[in-house]
């Protein structure tokens, strides 16, 4: 519907002059064009690799779902469905505790999963921001030490 709103409005525009309509609507629908194809490989390679996601909690494989695309976020999410992202936050957390076995985590007014405390092997990470400090890196035979 959007493309047809455009050309009538292209036609209006260039008074039926073909060339200027056309030159006109595909420097104005390219761009979306673009984004929406973008999208949608994004999503088919998230299908494509569905085996990775199938074995989840229904709760985190719907919200992967539903992000697959990278067109909507955990923020718009929230303005659309404050609830449900609200009840994910709830999930995010009981599910951590229970899977790292973090008693300390707050599951009655947890925060946003970004924020939240997890597990990589031994080591606890503090949340999804954590950056190492600079010129501190070190591995033995590849494997990261503390």
């Amino acid at each position: 519907m959007e493309g047809a709103i455009a050309i009538v409005t292209c036609f209006k525009k260039h008074n039926n002059n073909v060339p200027a309509v056309f030159e006109t609507y595909h420097g104005m629908r390219k761009p979306k064009a673009d984004r929406l194809q973008r999208t949608a490989v994004t999503s088919l390679s998230w299908f494509e690799h569905v085996d990775r996601y199938v074995k989840q909690n229904i709760e985190q494989f719907m919200f992967n779902m539903m992000m697959r695309s990278k067109r909507v976020t955990y923020e718009n999410l929230r303005l659309r469905d404050p609830l449900y992202i609200k009840s994910m936050d709830h999930w995010f957390a009981e599910h951590t505790r229970k899977v790292c076995n973090y008693q300390d985590i707050d599951i009655v007014n947890p925060f946003v999963p970004m924020f939240q405390s997890f597990k990589i092997g031994k080591i606890r990470v503090e949340n999804g921001v954590e950056l190492s400090a600079m010129c501190q890196y070190c591995a033995e035979k590849g494997i990261l030490t503390d």
